[in-house]
């Protein structure tokens, strides 16, 4: 594929199909010959029979995913650069060594588009190791997306990626049993409906201290997910807000979103137990062994520096055994 810049006007820049010898594209001012760029270089020019004057280039990834043919709404390029970068996916380059060494797997559950593919692939691209399973459930979505990194580049990054068309609760379920129950996955990220739902079979195939990545359109499918995962193997490590947008300000912000304790309410139902019951030797004993327990969610963005993005995402980590009990319910 090929962009093509008006000379005149770069902002009717247009992206071409996959460059065949004898076909044509259209432009709003006329028809290029597929002939007349295959064998340019970049910054060459072409002129449509009208006379408006195209230069050529190489479209860069953030490029080609907003340009592309889209058949859902991508995640657009700052928003996926950011979310590979706060994963912190790292791997080792092909070397002597590389043999001896247990591949990185990551999950995407959600390929949809696949812009968020092309950016976790161009993570993983170094070692020939790495292998980025993504799904989707939908077939038609998974083909064209398929079609997407396959198309950027001459498919430099596709030999990294498996396709699948299943629900990632099911692909989990399937995995682990196949691997003999042994965690295997160094990072997943959940871009799909109902993500707490698929939160403890993504958990079962993470290795320890592993990262799932959870992104999602409102604050609130956040809480259920952090609420969900309360007192299991994973716990919430942050979430971060993408407000959208590039102006000044505009940025990441850190959200505060945890299971808590209401202090005022708490401490009326303690009262309330503590005129019922024989005295006791402290109200927190009767807090722990007859108080009902009144618990609500901490959800507020928390002071700090903005970065760039749209959307919310939280990133949970994998505990080790030991921690696994450990509750992280405070008071407010």
């Amino acid at each position: 594929m090929a962009l093509l810049r008006p000379v005149t006007d770069p902002t009717k820049t247009c992206l071409t199909r996959p460059l065949t010898p004898h076909t044509t594209f259209d432009t709003y001012r006329g028809k290029i010959s597929h002939n007349d760029i295959i064998g340019k270089q970049a910054r060459d020019i072409v002129t449509t029979p009208k006379g408006v004057k195209f230069r050529i280039a190489f479209p860069t990834l953030e490029e080609y995913i907003v340009f592309v043919r889209r058949l859902v709404t991508p995640v657009y390029p700052v928003d996926a650069a950011t979310i590979v970068s706060l994963l912190d996916i790292h791997v080792v380059p092909n070397d002597r060594n590389a043999e001896e060494q247990e591949p990185v797997e990551v999950l995407e559950a959600g390929t949809g588009h696949g812009s968020l593919t092309l950016y976790l692939s161009r993570a993983l691209s170094p070692s020939p190791r790495a292998v980025l399973h993504t799904m989707d459930i939908s077939p038609s979505h998974s083909a064209h997306a398929q079609k997407v990194v396959a198309n950027f580049r001459r498919g430099i990054y596709l030999p990294n990626v498996r396709f699948n068309v299943s629900d990632p609760g099911t692909w989990c379920r399937e995995q682990f049993s196949l691997r003999k129950g042994k965690p295997f996955l160094t990072h997943a990220i959940l871009d799909l409906p109902g993500p707490d739902e698929y939160l403890f079979d993504v958990m079962r195939c993470l290795k320890p201290d592993g990262v799932v990545g959870v992104w999602c359109p409102s604050v609130s499918q956040i809480m259920v997910s952090v609420g969900k995962v309360k007192g299991s193997g994973l716990f919430c490590e942050r979430v971060l807000e993408f407000p959208g947008g590039t102006g000044v300000g505009a940025g990441l912000r850190a959200w505060d979103v945890r299971p808590a304790l209401i202090r005022a309410k708490l401490k009326k139902e303690v009262e309330v137990v503590a005129e019922l019951t024989p005295p006791v030797s402290s109200p927190s004993e009767v807090l722990s062994e007859k108080a009902p327990v009144s618990e609500a969610f901490v959800c507020r963005p928390t002071v700090g520096d903005r970065l760039v993005g749209g959307g919310f995402f939280a990133m949970f980590r994998r505990k080790s055994e030991d921690d696994c009990n450990h509750s992280t319910t405070t008071a407010v």
